[in-house]
């Protein structure tokens, strides 16, 4: 019995034992299987925390911006700024410039100004797209967007809760992607001068053509690009290999320099150590397009009247007339070879009488103005892509001649918080009476002056002259008053604003003549 009772509970001990190493495997493989999922779970965390980190940073990229120079200032935001939104007008307005002198050099009208000029545009086009490509290499900068986000988000780990914070051993990298897609930028071809023999590439998304990015255009001697951004899209995350494929630091956009990247890489690690490390990549999109201008730009028309003097088929003076009907006396007590003298009068300007228009004053004689009005329509669909003849010669015909002012302006009215079509209204008015502040009319531009069109007029009409003669043996001979004319265009580059001028030069031929009596 007593042998029995032991071993009775001999087995009651063993059969404890194994239930408290069983209870104790179960509680591990419990604990263990927890930690496990905890790893699981934070690695999911991890990730959606990388990738949410990767959109805020490539949302606010486009928070970074640049000052730009004065001459670039009709580019900038509402803020007075240039940044990823807006550089591709930075570089419109510079390519346009260009193309203008290419223009003016293929029509033997370029100045060494206008050569300086667009070197200027070009170089400060440059300085502020460098000044920008800093701002968006700081890996500084994106690891503070990114922890915006990512310190916001829990990460499980086996350690215990965790965030996600910046890992900024390195310059986190960037890309250029999307090569050859649009750019937020639509232009029109007729917006380029066509002897400047321009090549763009473009894609049409409804009715607009937008210039491709990241694809070099040559104009003159100069490389000119664009940042990709495709319409109607968000940022959006972009697969790794596809990121990798497109560095900034790898693959240049043929000579440009310092191309602006459009996507973004970030670089996470977990504070608790470092149990996860995790990247992720996106791509910007500012979701705001323009179209290709030089803002701040405009055209002059100034008219210019002449009056020739002569006694006998012989120039013997000359004088300028004004806007509005005049007599002047521009031969005074002329000796004759009969012996006496001649006194010759004119009534000038009176092309001009009657309130008349714009439009009528330059086609107040006979001569095709279409040379003329195509070059400024041209000119104009720098600033406005839609204006055309019509509306030129709408806006012409509105304006009155006013006396006292030889010269007007068409410029742009903007409407909107920003220099950009299609907020904005033509306008015409003498200069400095303009409602523009930013307008600068006394500014010329560079280009040489040439007739593009001849005007002849009528004898004795609508200016007339008389003569009279005293003293001598002298017969009066036949006056008479010849009226010609010609337009003049001087291109410009629109650096300083001033895209062209056309000249109306009206020219009144004043004929007097005497002869001997015997």
């Amino acid at each position: 019995m007593i042998i029995s009772g032991r071993t009775t509970r001999t087995r009651k001990g063993a059969s404890l034992a194994l239930v408290a190493v069983c209870a104790a495997a179960i509680v591990f493989m419990i604990v263990g299987s927890f930690q496990l999922a905890m790893l699981f779970s934070g690695g999911q965390d991890a990730r959606n925390t990388m990738d949410a980190g990767a959109l805020n940073v490539s949302k606010r990229a486009i928070e970074l911006r640049e000052t730009p120079t004065p001459d670039f200032a009709d580019c900038a935001d509402s803020s007075g700024l240039v940044g990823l939104t807006n550089i591709n007008r930075v570089w419109g307005k510079a390519m346009l410039e260009t193309a203008n002198n290419v223009s003016m050099q293929n029509e033997g009208l370029s100045t060494g100004a206008a050569q300086d000029n667009v070197a200027l545009s070009f170089q400060d086009a440059q300085l502020i797209n460098d000044n920008l490509y800093g701002r968006l290499q700081d890996a500084r900068s994106m690891a503070n967007y990114f922890e915006d986000i990512s310190s916001t988000r829990l990460v499980g780990t086996s350690r215990s809760a965790s965030t996600m914070v910046a890992a900024v051993q390195d310059a986190w990298q960037t890309a250029r992607i999307d090569r050859g897609a649009e750019s937020n930028l639509n232009f029109s071809n007729s917006q380029f001068p066509t002897d400047a023999n321009v090549s763009v590439s473009s894609i049409a998304i409804g009715k607009d053509n937008y210039l491709t990015g990241y694809t070099p255009f040559t104009v003159g001697d100069k490389q000119f690009y664009f940042v990709s951004f495709k319409v109607n899209e968000m940022p959006h995350l972009v697969a790794e290999s596809y990121f990798q494929q497109n560095r900034t630091d790898k693959t240049p956009v043929g000579g440009v320099t310092n191309a602006l990247p459009n996507a973004f890489a970030v670089h996470g690690i977990t504070n608790d150590s470092g149990t996860f490390v995790a990247s992720a990549f996106a791509a910007a999109n500012p979701q705001h397009t323009y179209t290709l201008a030089i803002p701040h730009a405009f055209v002059t028309i100034r008219f210019a009247n002449t009056a020739k003097w002569y006694v006998n088929g012989n120039k013997v003076n000359e004088t300028t007339y004004g806007m509005a009907p005049e007599t002047q006396w521009g031969v005074k007590q002329f000796p004759l070879e009969c012996g006496g003298k001649l006194n010759g009068y004119a009534s000038l300007g009176n092309e001009y009488g009657g309130q008349i228009s714009l439009l009528q004053a330059i086609r107040s004689m006979q001569g095709d103005t279409t040379p003329a009005f195509t070059r400024i329509v041209q000119r104009l669909q720098e600033v406005d892509p839609t204006f055309n003849e019509g509306r030129l010669e709408g806006l012409l015909s509105k304006q009155k001649i006013v006396p006292a002012a030889p010269s007007y302006v068409i410029y742009p009215l903007y409407t909107g918080a920003t220099a950009s079509y299609p907020d904005l209204t033509m306008e015409i008015a003498p200069s400095g009476s303009q409602k523009s502040a930013w307008l600068m009319p006394l500014n010329r531009p560079e280009g040489l002056s040439s007739a593009i069109v001849n005007q002849q007029g009528s004898k004795d009409d609508p200016n007339t002259d008389w003569q009279m003669i005293s003293g001598g043996k002298c017969r009066p001979g036949e006056h008479y008053t010849l009226m010609t004319g010609n337009l003049n265009w001087q291109p410009g580059t629109g650096y300083q604003q001033n895209l062209g001028e056309l000249s109306v030069n009206h020219i009144t031929q004043c004929f007097f003549s005497a002869a001997d009596a015997n």
